[in-house]
């Protein structure tokens, strides 16, 4: 059996985390409309949910592990890295 190991997230989305959201949200509203989402996410204040119900309420089903950027993050939670949170719009 596998040990369960705590993950710890960074307390904040990486400026990066914004950009690339702010990015893919232009791919399905217009880019006013993206930024004013992008905006409003860096004023929420964080929240913990299981990935099970953010994959529930999403309707999307889980990436697989031969996702690179899933893999990245992945491999950060054993060295005591932190990943950062996700932004849900």
């Amino acid at each position: 059996m596998s040990q369960k190991v705590e993950i710890k997230w960074l307390d904040e989305s990486e400026e990066h985390d914004y950009s690339a959201t702010e990015s893919f949200l232009s791919l399905i509203y217009d880019a006013q409309a993206a930024a004013k989402y992008v905006k409003q996410l860096r004023r929420v204040l964080t929240m913990e949910f299981k990935a099970k119900d953010i994959f529930r309420a999403s309707g999307l089903s889980p990436l697989g592990v031969s996702n690179s950027h899933i893999e990245k993050d992945r491999k950060k939670i054993p060295g005591g890295q932190k990943p950062s949170p996700i932004l849900p719009v």
